[in-house]
């Protein structure tokens, strides 16, 4: 599988070092708060709040420093698998799922067998991978007899999904 990375290029091992370190500082943290504050505190809103944000912020930090958060769009032999958000999986779309392919000049567009439009964004800021992600969709989508439509504007009407 060729991965095409949506985000900055990869960070060195002291930084991830460091960001997986404060994240499992944060998390602790967050778990010594939940076990040392009294109840009293506890009920109000901004103990939540802030408890919520030290732990979901030391997970994406764990995640990060870990390498399971570069964001990617990966084609394969027999799928595509995208990689939209960092804390999440990756989402695998079997080929023969799509009936078509829509590749404009930022966002490729594919159109499920269930009526379902997937929105890829490429952006503007990595404008380097566009290109050979864009070619490298469209000759596997070819060797897969998938129609693609290479179009110019984009006012097509889809959910991302």
């Amino acid at each position: 599988m060729k991965k095409f990375f949506l985000d900055p290029g990869e960070t060195g091992k002291i930084i991830r070092g460091f960001q997986f370190f404060f994240g499992i500082i944060c998390v602790v943290v967050a778990i010594a708060w939940l076990i040392l504050y009294p109840d009293p505190v506890k009920s109000g809103i901004s103990f939540w709040v802030s408890f919520l944000f030290l732990s979901l912020f030391g997970i994406y930090q764990i995640n990060a420093g870990a390498g399971r958060g570069r964001r990617f769009i990966g084609v394969g032999d027999k799928s595509l698998s995208l990689k939209r958000i960092a804390l999440l999986p990756p989402r695998s779309i079997n080929y023969d799922e799509i009936i078509k392919i829509e590749i404009f000049p930022l966002s490729i567009v594919l159109i499920l067998k269930s009526g379902r439009h997937i929105t890829i964004r490429l952006g503007t800021t990595y404008t380097d991978i566009i290109s050979p992600l864009k070619d490298a969709v469209a000759i596997r989508a070819e060797e897969m007899k998938i129609p693609v439509e290479f179009r110019e504007a984009e006012n097509h009407n889809s959910s991302s999904g």
